[in-house]
């Protein structure tokens, strides 16, 4: 499956709307601010941040944010859509390892 090139700005939010839209609920969930399509601290530094194909947390977040936004990435099921930590990417199976250690501890 080959990326989309959008013609325009709109474009792109229109077919990323549902991924914008969790990522919205999840920052404000954890306390972050909406700038564009990067959310930040408060402190100014960005912790989330939706770039074309690729959705960027910062090295620093918890695990717990790691999981919330991987299961929002594959809930919109684009697989060309990549979840990083930092410079690392985050796959499904270690989406998925998250979950089953949550759902051990409780």
């Amino acid at each position: 499956m080959a990326k989309i090139k959008f013609k325009s700005d709109e474009e792109y939010l229109t077919h990323f709307e549902g991924l914008i839209d969790s990522l919205r609920h999840i920052a404000r969930d954890y306390g972050y601010c909406a700038y564009g399509l990067s959310y930040k601290d408060y402190s100014g530094k960005t912790v989330i941040s939706l770039d074309y194909y690729d959705v960027k947390l910062d090295s620093m977040v918890s695990w717990d944010l790691v999981k919330e936004v991987g299961v929002a990435v594959r809930r919109f099921k684009n697989k060309e859509v990549l979840l990083f930590r930092g410079e690392t990417v985050i796959t499904h199976k270690q989406i998925k390892y998250l979950k089953e250690i949550e759902l051990q501890v409780s």
